[in-house]
């Protein structure tokens, strides 16, 4: 029993969402765009298209590698992407994504 608590409690720990790597945007303003892109699948899989999700919202099936992204509201965003071909869909690859945008002024006054 005593070996079995080590490696339960490390795959704990590991599996919090502060190990998992969030890419920041900065942005002036929303809404924001930007272009995913990725490595292609190799010509052997034949892949089809590609799916891209944004918070579980399909944006776009593209047949290449990159698809534009419109980010409508700050903070936390998860972006998913799949590859499909005539055998099924691959698992899926996720992107963890924190958008920030300036924060309002506090305490305006008239003097």
């Amino acid at each position: 029993m005593r070996k079995l608590v080590l490696p339960i409690l490390v795959l704990s720990i590991l599996s919090f969402p502060f190990f998992k790597k969030t890419v920041k945007i900065r942005a002036q303003t929303l809404p924001v765009t930007r272009t995913a892109v990725w490595d292609a699948n190799p010509v052997s899989e034949n892949v089809t298209n590609y799916t891209v999700t944004l918070d579980g919202v399909v944006v776009g099936n593209p047949t290449s590698t990159s698809q534009s992204v419109v980010f409508t509201t700050a903070g936390a965003h998860v972006l998913t992407l799949t590859a499909t071909n005539l055998w099924g869909t691959s698992p899926i690859t996720t992107l963890n994504i924190n958008v920030i945008v300036p924060t309002s002024p506090k305490n305006i006054k008239i003097q």
